[in-house]
């Protein structure tokens, strides 16, 4: 066991391993799979209407579609608790982050 293992657990937490990568375990996979979706049935054909379009997409994404992304994907997901209204999304394909 490393030293960064032993420190975690000391701290009372616990590792957790992830599989070898694979895109049907990867929440972000399917966080972006129902973005274009949605984004392709709404066939916008001008910028304005895109951007409107994306607008509507990232609110349109749910705390509850989060979980249940990164349910599928096998990871233990107690709750998701915003500390603040959703008021803007931050379009990160790697990160939520709420203002």
């Amino acid at each position: 066991m490393n030293t960064l293992s032993l420190n975690i657990r000391r701290a009372g937490a616990t590792v957790e391993y992830l599989p070898a990568y694979s895109p049907d375990l990867n929440p972000i996979k399917k966080r972006w799979s129902k973005i274009k979706a949605i984004l392709r049935a709404g066939r916008a054909r001008t910028s304005r209407a895109l951007n409107a379009a994306i607008r509507r997409v990232f609110r349109s994404v749910t705390s509850d579609d989060a979980r249940s992304w990164f349910v599928a994907c096998g990871f233990s997901v107690k709750s998701i608790r915003p500390r603040r209204p959703l008021l803007k999304t931050v379009v990160n394909p790697f990160v939520w982050t709420v203002f």
